[in-house]
């Protein structure tokens, strides 16, 4: 309206046109925005009867420590590049990439058939070995006791009639019959015959009766325990050329495929476990001084926006790094599942994790609900006077500044007080001035 007055006074024609007339019509200008401010103050304010229906809550004065924002990218806490022990020609390649293995389930398996054959043959002596040990064990059966002690006792019996042919002779020697020194040597030398076959007969059934030697049954089953150990050493060697995974985890590479040559050590899979998994952030070394194990942090990700995870600091490195003069910090979080079980995080994900790395101080916070935004500077709506549920009051904006959040309560800089009551439902539409009615106090 001023812009429009001054506008016709200046655009007044001829010599007539005078600094007199620019005054009169400024000054009925300024007369007209005076009554439109007059009409502003003398509006109507609400009255009791329509009161905005609110819930309250109360402002709060807490210890919080400063917090700073990293950061960092997600890795697995366990990640395996699973080599082939054994050299051989690759017969069977069992997984794809991104498949889950459970541990010691089988990636990949090498050609052995010659260790096959090589432990049947071990497997059938170790068998033979066994079964000598055995019989030595369990000693001569009834039967062979039996038949040895009936070839003593044969033994002795021809024995004894050797022995009495003999004296039978040296008794018609003596007594002038004849006999020649032939005949006496010869039934000499029969019953000297008969009665060491009869001491070895007898011998025989003594042992036979009380067992093999105990040393002859240790060396039997030392025999058997060697065999025993080449067995499971070709076990174990036949076992290497089936390679197996050494956790639970996906299989991120593939490396080979079937009828590959593999040389020992080469690589097959390689497998990571994505639960749980790291945070890996780079902290300055005069933050680093204030952390410690165990400490809660709030990890946040580009890849999910509104949403935040719960992580611990797990490992603070012990050496800093030179160049950048950071200490890296590794913050364990577990990663949570899909609906079709899958995990939801990867590794190699940007994100960003905020720690508290300060000392404590005291801060005025409010909840979150509190706060208005989108008008240009953050405000929230203060009670004039304590209010309870049922009560009618008036509530006023007041513009503040934005601190630091702790989960559902947050920092403001402002004309607040700690126990100020300040509007947290119904504050979208409100109005400094506005009559309000409390209809609920909460405290989250």
């Amino acid at each position: 309206m001023i812009r429009n007055a001054l506008l016709r006074a200046t655009s007044l024609p001829g010599e007539s046109h005078s600094w007199a007339c620019l005054g009169q019509s400024f000054a009925q200008s300024l007369a007209c925005v005076g009554c439109l401010v007059c009409l502003v103050q003398t509006a109507p304010a609400s009255t009791p009867e329509d009161a905005a229906l609110v819930a309250v809550g109360h402002v709060r004065e807490r210890a919080i420590v400063s917090e700073v924002t990293f950061v960092g990218d997600t890795m697995p806490v366990r990640e395996s590049l699973v080599g082939s022990p054994v050299a051989g020609r690759v017969v069977e390649y069992l997984v794809n990439e991104g498949d889950f293995v459970e541990t010691r389930t089988p990636l990949a398996r090498l050609d052995a058939s010659s260790l096959e054959i090589g432990l049947a043959a071990a497997q059938a002596e170790m068998e033979m070995l066994r079964h000598a040990l055995e019989e030595l064990q369990n000693g001569a059966r009834p039967l062979e006791v039996e038949r040895s002690r009936a070839a003593m006792t044969g033994a002795q019996t021809r024995a004894k009639f050797s022995k009495a042919q003999y004296e039978r002779a040296l008794s018609l020697a003596d007594l002038g019959q004849i006999v020649t020194r032939d005949e006496l040597d010869d039934a000499a030398s029969q019953s000297r015959s008969a009665e060491q076959q009869f001491l070895a007969a007898r011998a025989e059934y003594e042992l036979l009766v009380e067992g093999p030697r105990p040393e002859r049954i240790s060396q039997a089953e030392a025999r058997w325990r060697m065999q025993q150990e080449r067995v499971r050493q070709q076990k174990q060697e036949l076992a290497k050329h089936v390679i197996s995974a050494p956790f639970a985890g996906y299989v991120s590479t593939e490396f080979t495929e079937v009828g590959h040559w593999i040389a020992q050590g080469g690589p097959v899979v390689e497998v990571v476990a994505l639960d749980p998994l790291y945070v890996q952030i780079h902290v300055r070394n005069d933050y680093a001084t204030h952390l410690r194990t165990g400490q809660e942090a709030t990890v946040t990700l580009q890849a999910l926006p509104g949403r935040e995870f719960q992580a611990v600091v797990d490992v603070i490195a012990p050496k800093a790094d030179t160049r950048s003069r950071s200490v890296p910090v590794k913050l364990r979080l577990e990663n949570p599942r899909e609906e079709d079980g899958r995990y939801l995080l990867r590794t190699g994900m940007l994100c960003e994790a905020r720690l508290a790395v300060g000392s404590s101080r005291s801060a005025v916070m409010v909840p979150k609900d509190a706060l208005v935004l989108g008008t240009g500077r953050p405000r929230v709506f203060i009670l004039e006077e304590p209010a309870s549920e049922g009560d009618t009051t008036v509530a006023r904006a007041e513009m503040v500044e934005l601190g630091q959040q702790h989960g559902t309560w947050i920092e403001v800089r402002g004309n607040l007080q700690p126990d100020d009551q300040v509007v947290l439902r119904g504050n979208e539409r409100l109005i400094s001035g506005n009559a309000v009615k409390v209809v609920d106090v909460l405290d989250p």
